[in-house]
This record gives structure tokens, C-alpha cells and sequence, in this order.
């Protein structure tokens, strides 16, 4: 898995994830969103 970020002030580093993506973010405390990944709503890239 590849973890990459972009806010208004750029775009961050890319983070190389090996194994399960899910239990990673669980151990690192990282905060998942409840919408579908197909919404419109979560397409930024299409602006950047």
C-alpha cells in the first residue's frame, strides 16, 4: 500500500506500507472516515 497526503500548503511524503493496510492504521492510531470510496467527496486529486 502507498500512503501519499496533500493539504493547501502541498503535498507530503509518500509512506510505503508493507502487510495489512487496515491493522497499520489501527497501530498508529490513524482515524478512518465512514464514507463509501467511491464518493465524490473524496476525489482532491482532480483539483491538485
Amino acid at each position: 500500500m502507498v500512503w501519499g497526503s496533500m493539504s493547501s500548503k502541498g503535498v507530503g511524503k509518500l509512506h510505503f506500507i508493507d502487510g495489512n493496510a487496515i491493522k497499520w492504521m489501527e497501530e498508529n492510531n490513524v482515524p478512518l472516515l465512514k464514507w463509501v470510496s467511491s464518493s465524490p467527496d473524496l476525489s482532491p486529486i482532480e483539483t491538485l
